[in-house]
C-alpha cells in the first residue's frame, strides 16, 4: 500500500513538473467557484496542491500517532484495551 502511494505522488510530482510553472499559477475554477471561501485566494493547481500537502501532513501526523501507540502497546506502556478503542479525528 505504501509503494502504491509512493508511486502514485511521484507520477503527480512528474505530472506537474511537465506542466510548468505557468500553468499550475493559472487561475482555475473548482466546482463553479474560483475562490476559496476560507482564505479568499483565487484557486490554481499551486493552491490546491498546497492544500493537499497540508492535508497529507495531516494524515502523516495521524499515522506516526497510531505507529507510536501501537509501539507502546507492544512495549507493555499502554493497556490493550486503549489501543483497540475506537479512534477519533486525532487518530483517524
Amino acid at each position: 500500500m505504501l509503494d502504491l502511494f509512493c508511486a502514485t505522488r511521484m507520477e503527480l510530482i512528474d505530472l506537474l513538473l511537465e506542466a510548468g510553472e505557468d500553468a499550475i499559477r493559472k487561475h482555475v475554477t473548482v466546482n463553479g467557484v474560483k475562490l476559496c471561501p476560507h482564505t479568499g485566494t483565487p484557486y490554481s493547481v499551486l493552491y490546491i496542491i498546497q492544500e493537499f500537502i497540508e492535508h497529507d501532513n495531516h494524515h502523516k501526523a495521524q499515522s506516526q500517532h497510531f505507529l507510536k501507540l501501537r509501539a507502546q502497546c507492544k512495549a507493555g506502556a499502554v493497556h490493550e484495551e486503549v489501543f483497540n478503542e475506537p479512534a477519533g479525528d486525532e487518530i483517524f
